[in-house]
């Protein structure tokens, strides 16, 4: 979570990107950033499918919103 430093009340924030991309392996990788009005409170990069380790982020140009990718 961030703050302004390590002594900082920790930030509560609602969800405001939820997109999935492929990593350099074809895994899917889920990337969540919550936040606030006024700052990003929590960055959260995970296996969509939950069989693969997440060492990287995915690659830019597979992005897309997950509400996209679960209509396709």
């Amino acid at each position: 979570m961030f703050g302004k430093t390590f002594d900082s009340e920790i930030q509560k924030g609602n969800l405001i990107i939820d997109y999935s991309g492929k990593g350099k392996n074809g895994e899917l990788v889920g990337i969540s950033l919550f936040g606030t009005d006024q700052m990003p409170t929590e960055l959260e990069f995970y296996s969509v499918d939950g069989e693969s380790d997440i060492t990287e982020m995915p690659k830019i140009d597979t992005l897309k919103s997950m509400s996209e990718n679960l209509t396709e």
